[in-house]
């Protein structure tokens, strides 16, 4: 029997909420070189929605506050909408990652469940297209990000970052913001999974998040499209340029497991980020 307690004390920190980050499944329409799941489209593990119902109001009277989706791409996740609709039932908000490559009904049944959506991109096309192994990815990941934006839905671009990438990011904010994204989340890639894998050659390596950046618990950057996009572009510049100083920087591996759990520690310095 599980004993549970509720969390009444304040919090504070750059993830506004206590986070249950929940995998569903292992199961992704693509096989990106430096996914830490090691996820693809031969992978069939998933979580039984009977259990993750089970799980969600004991997590929810310790005080949990937002389940965050990711994968595997979670709308490969049969039951997500049942999930969702459970999630809500009781109290939590939900937010979803993915790679924005499914059609538009599929995508926007989920999205209209959803309290935020991040579409993941890994630098520019170039880059982008090598690490997800798909010539089309990026231009698809941009329209589902453009599209959803138009719907007047509130979406964000999750960017995960590698050396090779850096020099990537001024342009990728500027063009993802330009495309309708209201909040960018940058975190350095971990050296887990299938990117613990592969050689130097065919993975560009980890990097620190840059000294002296705004950081979250899970070492993640995060910036809001609200202010003007010029003085975003300007901070990313000089982040850029602090990430390349550090040379080989070591990345935390993260937690194992499918279903894991988090909170900040830190004053939010960023109100108007939209946060996912």
């Amino acid at each position: 029997m599980l004993a549970t307690h509720t969390h009444t004390e304040m919090r504070s920190g750059f993830l506004p909420d206590r986070i249950v980050h929940l995998h569903p499944t292992r199961l992704c329409n693509l096989a990106c070189l430096h996914c830490y799941s090691e996820s693809g489209p031969k992978e069939k593990a998933a979580l039984d929605l009977e259990t993750l119902k089970r799980a969600l109001p004991l997590l929810k009277a310790e005080g949990y506050q937002l389940v965050s989706l990711s994968g595997g791409e979670p709308l490969v996740y049969a039951p997500l909408v049942p999930l969702v609709d459970h999630a809500h039932a009781h109290g939590f908000r939900v937010t979803m990652i993915t790679n924005g490559l499914f059609s538009n009904k599929r995508m926007d049944e989920a999205v209209s469940r959803l309290d935020g959506v991040a579409i993941s991109f890994d630098g520019l096309a170039t880059t982008h297209n090598r690490l997800r192994g798909r010539a089309d990815a990026f231009e698809r990941s941009c329209a589902a990000l453009a599209r959803l934006a138009d719907d007047g839905r509130p979406v964000a671009a999750a960017i995960s970052l590698t050396r090779e990438a850096i020099p990537d990011l001024p342009d990728l904010a500027d063009h993802l913001v330009g495309l309708g994204a209201q909040a960018l989340q940058v975190r350095p890639v971990a050296l887990a999974g299938r990117h613990c894998g592969g050689s130097s050659a065919t993975i560009p390596g980890c990097v620190s998040p840059a000294r002296g950046a705004a950081r979250s618990s899970a070492g993640a950057l995060r910036f809001s499209s609200s202010a003007e996009p010029m003085a975003t572009t300007r901070r990313l510049r000089g982040i850029a340029g602090d990430l390349c100083s550090t040379g080989r920087g070591r990345s935390a591996r993260p937690t194992a497991g499918r279903l894991g759990q988090s909170s900040g520690n830190h004053r939010d310095r960023h109100p108007q980020a939209h946060r996912l």
